[in-house]
């Protein structure tokens, strides 16, 4: 790390890109195949969507 700098490059443990995250968040949320899985995968899923929603700044709106 470089002095001055107060942030770390963080290495991908997982390789992934953004437009495989895009596609994911469009499958599951905006072609609604979310509400196909068993209620305990629906709520371990929308875990998953919503930290990826939240590491690119996107809000995902659930309905209930």
């Amino acid at each position: 790390m470089k002095k001055g700098n107060n942030k770390m490059k963080e290495k991908m443990i997982n390789k992934v890109n953004k437009k495989d995250v895009m596609n994911a968040i469009e499958y599951f949320c905006v072609e609604g195949f979310i509400n196909e899985l068993t209620t305990d995968k629906r709520h371990y899923t929308k875990a998953l969507l919503n930290k990826v929603a939240n590491d690119y700044k996107i809000k995902l709106e659930w309905e209930e």
